[in-house]
């Protein structure tokens, strides 16, 4: 039997393995993502992706991401009693918008956000190093690609917008969380690398775009490769 919360899922999702994915993500982009079926929630979250107050969350509230769900919990409930005839007036637009239980909803709402992992929780702050380009670096880069010259690297393993988080795996591909690795206080910094990217696009004579690229560190350099 598919769930309610099932079918709202993508159909690239489900076909090609289309995942969301990230080393660091901005606190607006966690609280765009869909709450339902959420890529990283914990096993426990499944079971409440269709409880009774889940369906009410969404049918009634509105809720879909985690952004919604936050502000129904972060909500200042003065004079808020946990009880159904709760005259608090945030319990009393819930029950005009068609709950039942405004405070059930709310508690609900509190379990759902604890079954996120700390990475993709808005309420948590992650001290992931993240470095990013500076103002000077981002102004010469844009003056390199107009004058298809080299830029520089840009670093920063944040996103800033969800669309730029999601992946598609192979399947004999891992799909555990990215991570990165850091070297460690007696490795001190790391050494500087040039590396030179290339990459050609063209159209054939069916239409097809067809790729390829190419990373070249210098002669007889076993890292260099081509896809």
């Amino acid at each position: 039997m598919v769930t309610p919360a099932e079918e709202s899922a993508s159909p690239f999702e489900k076909t090609f393995g289309l995942t969301l994915d990230a080393l660091a993500l901005d606190k607006d982009v966690k609280e765009e993502i869909p709450v339902w079926f959420h890529p990283g929630g914990t096993k426990d979250l499944a079971r409440h992706n269709n409880s009774k107050f889940a369906n009410c969350l969404r049918d009634n509230h509105g809720a879909k991401t985690v952004g919604h769900i936050l502000l129904i919990v972060q909500r200042n409930y003065l004079c808020h009693y946990r009880r159904r005839n709760c005259a608090c007036n945030c319990c009393k637009a819930d029950r005009a918008a068609g709950c039942e239980s405004p405070y059930k909803c709310h508690e609900e709402g509190i379990k759902i956000l604890d079954c996120i992992n700390e990475k993709w929780d808005p309420r948590v702050t992650v001290n992931q190093p993240n470095r990013e380009l500076t103002k000077e670096e981002k102004v010469t880069n844009f003056l390199a690609v107009a004058e298809k010259e080299m830029v520089t690297f840009d670093p920063s393993i944040k996103i800033q917008a969800l669309s730029d988080g999601f992946r598609i795996y192979g399947a004999e591909m891992s799909v555990n969380p990215a991570h990165q690795l850091n070297p460690t206080d007696d490795e001190g910094e790391p050494s500087e690398v040039t590396v030179f990217v290339g990459c050609t696009h063209k159209i054939n004579d069916d239409g097809e775009h067809c790729l390829s690229g190419g990373l070249w560190y210098g002669p007889n350099d076993t890292r260099n490769s081509k896809v």
